[in-house]
Formats: structure tokens, sequence, C-alpha cells
């Protein structure tokens, strides 16, 4: 998978200049983010999100991450960092910004556009006020060389823009092409597949498992001096498939194909093969490299040119082959399972349900519930999981988490998840995963390696202010024949009651409660000391920290009081 890599640079300087009425100052990016398309420095206490071909997602907070489905808080920030916008090289950072504003619906206002040179690069930087939604955005876009302008799409709170411009300005300072892009290849990233692919080069995806990709504006007939390469991802796993039967069935489809004999071959870490062929009537000749994917599934690399041809792009075919990848959203395509009959379970205090296969094992445990397609996994542990075992424990309070979580979002769990990972042995992370269903409830998910087994991390945004983790295990290398059961299952999950009757708090000292849930608010009362007082609510303050609602109406935090466990499944305040 891709890897980021993090490590200490020197401040970026950004040259002192007039812009959008703010004095830019030196501002210190002490993390840098680099992956196949683009490097750039962060300040400190800053977050990654997710990343892709199109952009990088940075905030200010791990909170601020959410900032497009939940809004900021003030003093928040969340950035898009663009690799590259634009399909021309005449395009300029002054044009594209004219292009946008150009494009503007009545909802956006935008401010004048500033064209500055910073470094030595053209750069521009406008305003945008979107009236509707109670924000501001900051978008700045700087020449990066080679045609090619990069930028920065910041959203930040109503009127705040001057509280954020210095560190755009900085960061915008600080993009550049990595070394990679700048060797000749972009990488190409969406759903489903991850590649690098020559400068110049068309990619066009054919369907759900085929991408062209070539020198010759989508249009490949065989003349000298075309090259066509086509990857495929089989919707198949290793356990079920050997490469000679995809070479049988690729003769089976193309008879006219002449198949050299299949060679054992090694990709990056993978064990693959390799079979060179011609198709006579044509005048063509070819290579197809088979391998394993990160997730069990076969991949395919078959490169065709004109008769003579085929050694002058082997680089590129090795290029290519090396990068091929599969995103961790695209072990979550496909249909649901279509169980012909699910079996319904509701826990013993009538507050949490799921559905699942008829065959599988549900039991209730001191941390929440077991689920298992093995009768017996009783016996067993995550190191000793028997062939085709899937195991998934479910934690519906993140108190009963077995790693620390200190803000309640699906994403933050997942992060110290990361944090945690290799404490128990795991040897490779997925990135991150984030969606919003059309509740605009959030999952988080992140897949993991371990020696012996793979792991996976669920949480989801349930309502009344719930959040639900679910650990999954497999043997290894098992993680894709169980993926669409996985998310079947683990859709179906709900809280139904959530009555809670027993949550006390007990303050250890005199302390001050409030009328609203932050500090913002005004001292209402007092809890006094070792006096257990009756929860009844619970909501998440602009610090991150949960507080607790106790009869009478007042506010307390929670870090700074004890409370029951059945507290974390109070609701919301009405």
């Amino acid at each position: 998978m891709m890897q980021r890599k993090f490590w200490i640079v020197l401040v970026v300087i950004v040259s002192s200049m007039m812009v959008i009425g703010v004095q830019a100052q030196s501002i210190a990016l002490t993390q840098t983010y680099s992956d196949e398309n683009i490097t750039f420095g962060y300040p400190a206490g800053w977050v990654v999100g997710q990343a892709d071909d199109g952009a990088v997602e940075v905030a200010s907070s791990i909170r601020a991450l959410d900032a497009p489905t939940q809004g900021l808080d003030r003093g928040e920030t969340y950035l898009r960092i663009l690799p590259r916008v634009g399909a021309l090289a005449s395009i300029t950072p002054v044009g594209y910004l004219q292009q946008l504003s150009f494009q503007a619906t009545r909802n956006q206002v935008y401010g004048e556009i500033d064209e500055v040179t910073i470094n030595g690069r053209q750069a521009a930087l406008v305003t945008r006020n979107d009236t509707n939604r109670g924000i501001q955005r900051i978008i700045g876009m700087i020449d990066m060389g080679n045609g090619r302008i990069g930028g920065i799409i910041a959203t930040v709170a109503q009127d705040e823009v001057n509280l954020h411009v210095n560190n755009v300005l900085a960061i915008l300072a600080s993009l550049s092409a990595t070394e990679a892009a700048e060797s000749g290849y972009w990488t190409y990233v969406d759903a489903l597949i991850r590649f690098r692919y020559p400068f110049e080069w068309d990619v066009f995806r054919v369907n759900d498992d085929v991408i062209n990709i070539n020198n010759t504006d989508d249009t490949f007939l065989g003349l000298p001096g075309e090259v066509l390469v086509q990857v495929v991802t089989f919707d198949l796993f290793a356990t079920d498939v050997t490469y000679e039967q995809v070479i049988l069935s690729l003769e089976a489809t193309e008879p006219t194909y002449r198949i050299d004999d299949l060679m054992p071959t090694t990709v990056g870490d993978s064990e693959g093969g390799v079979a060179r062929y011609t198709v006579p009537d044509e005048g063509l000749e070819g290579l197809f490299v088979l391998f394993t994917l990160f997730d069990g599934r076969i991949g395919l690399v078959n490169m065709q040119t004109a008769s003579g041809e085929l050694a002058n792009y082997v680089d590129v075919l090795t290029t290519i082959t090396e990068s091929v990848d599969v995103p961790p959203t695209a072990l979550l395509r496909g249909a649901q399972l279509p169980f012909d009959t699910f079996a319904q379970y509701l826990t013993e205090d009538g507050n949490f349900r799921l559905s699942h296969p008829p065959n599988w094992l549900v039991l209730e445990v001191d941390t929440g519930l077991l689920l298992s397609n093995d009768l017996n996994i009783r016996e067993r542990s995550v190191n000793d999981l028997q062939s085709e075992t899937l195991l998934m424990l479910v934690y519906p309070r993140i108190d009963q988490l077995p790693f620390p979580v200190d803000i309640r979002t699906p994403t933050a769990i997942t992060n110290r998840f990361r944090l945690a990972s290799a404490s128990i042995g795991i040897t490779q992370l997925s990135e991150t995963i984030r969606t919003v269903d059309e509740n605009g409830l959030a999952t988080s998910t992140v897949y993991g390696l371990h020696p012996n087994y793979d792991i996976w991390i669920i949480a989801q945004e349930k309502p009344n202010n719930q959040i639900l983790t679910t650990l999954v295990y497999t043997p290894r290398g098992q993680m894709g024949l169980h993926q669409r059961q996985v998310r079947t299952v683990t859709q179906t999950f709900n809280y139904v009651g959530l009555t809670v009757t027993d949550c006390d708090i007990t303050a250890l000292s005199v302390i001050n409660t409030r009328s609203g849930p932050g500090v913002a608010f005004g001292v209402q009362d007092a809890l006094t000391p070792n006096v257990p007082a009756q929860g009844i609510a619970q909501d998440v303050g602009a610090d991150g920290i949960i507080w607790w609602q106790i009869e009478g109406g007042s506010w307390v935090r929670e870090d700074v009081v004890e409370e029951t466990e059945n507290c974390y499944l109070l609701p919301p305040p009405r």
C-alpha cells in the first residue's frame, strides 16, 4: 500500500508580502507529508486524513477532518491539498482562480484575486464567502513546474480568514511535486485501484475490472510506436484460482493468442507469473504478468505492441506492474451478500440489535458481543484461527475498547488504533477510509496485517451520539474472502432501546457545573464531593471532551468526575 513518510524539515520561509490585508509571517511547518504525487509541510499537531490522486485532506484537529459533514468549530481549519489542477499547460494560478469565480453560484461571493510570487514561483490567492453555509474559504494556487498547478482550498469559520491565511501561505509555499512524479510518471488512483503510468499517456477505465493505458489517445491499432497496457483486477481470490487457470481462461477468451509457457516471477514482495504471447494474424506481441494483490485478489498487467517492439517498453511495463495496488476502498465494493434469511439477535438488556447468517455464533461477553462463523471459536485465539474463520468483536461502548480513545468520533477511534497497532505486532496498515451515509453518520475503517492474522477496525457513528466499534479477525490472507460478509453484517448493527437509569456522576472534590457543555457557559452550581448525581444526557463540547448533563440540567466535564459504565449510553440532550 502507499505509505506516508513523516520527518522533521526546516522551517519554510515565505517572503513578506501583503495578501488579503494581512502581513504574511514565517510559519513553522514541522511535519511533512509525501506521496507519489505531492510533498508539503504542515504545522505540529495537525492531522492528515484521506488521500487520493485528486486531493489530500489536512486539518488542524481530528474533529476538523469531519468539517465537510459536521461543520467547523471556531479557530479550526480544514484543507484540501490539490496535487494538480487543470488539464492544460497554459493554465496559470490566476487563470484557474478566474475560472472558479466565473463558475460561482449566487451564494458564493469571491473577493479580489491577489497575484503574488512565492519563492520565485507564480501564485495567486482569493477568498470566497459561502453565505448560505456560514463558512469562508481561502483558495491558493501555485505553479509547480511542467505545466502543473497545485493548490489549497482551506475552509474556515465565518470571518476567520485573517486567523488562517498565514498557515495557508506557508503550506502553499511548501507544495512541490515528488521525485516519483517528476521522474516521468503520474499516479492514477480511484476507488478500485492505484498504479503509476507515464506522462502524456492516456488512462481509460473500461469497466470495474479493466483499465486501459496507452500512448495513442485511447485508440490502439497496433501500429509501430503504439503501446497498449491493460491493468486487470480479478474479483477472485488466490486460494480459489491459479495463474495457470487464468492463462487458460485468457486462451479460451482470445483463441488467436499464442501463449508461451507461464514462468514464475516476483512482483515486489508478491509471487507471480509471466507469459509471452503473439497474435500472428495482427502482427502483435505482448506480455501477461500475473501477481497477488494485497487482499488476495489476482492482478494482471498486459502490455501489447507491434511485433518486434515489446523490448522497447519493458521498463514501462515493470514500473506499472510494480506500482499496481488495491486501495482499501476497493475492499468495500460489490453488492451485499444475498443471505436468504437473517437471524435476528437482541441483547439481554434490549438496547442493541443485529442480524447475522443463521449458522453464526453470537455471544454476549463482558466487553460487548462476539460473532463468528466458527461455533468452537471460544477454544481458539486470534493467533490460531482455523481456515476461513471469521471473528468479530463488537464494542457498544468506547470505554471498553482495548486501547484508549480521547475523542468520540469514528476517525479518532481508528487513529488511536493506528497508534496502538505496533504494540500488538501489526506490520502493515491501510489508509483510513471515512465514509458518510445519507443521514450524515460517519464510518471509519482501517485494515491491518499481522504475521498470523488480518485485522480490521470499523468505527460507526450511530444516532443518539453513540459510537459502535468492531474488531474483525481472519486468518492471514483471508481478508478478501470475508469482506462482503463483514460489510453486510455491520450495516445491521443498531441501538434500539438505550434506556439508562443508573448513570452516577461523582466528584471527588468540589466541582463547578455549567449551564451548557463547555467552559464558555456560565457556572450554574457545584457538585458535592462523593455524593452521586444522576446523569441524564451527554454531549461533546467544543473542546472535544464529553460533558455529562445531570438532573437539574447543569453540565460537568467527564475528566473531572467519575462515572459509572452506563453513562456512556446516555442520549444527547433533548
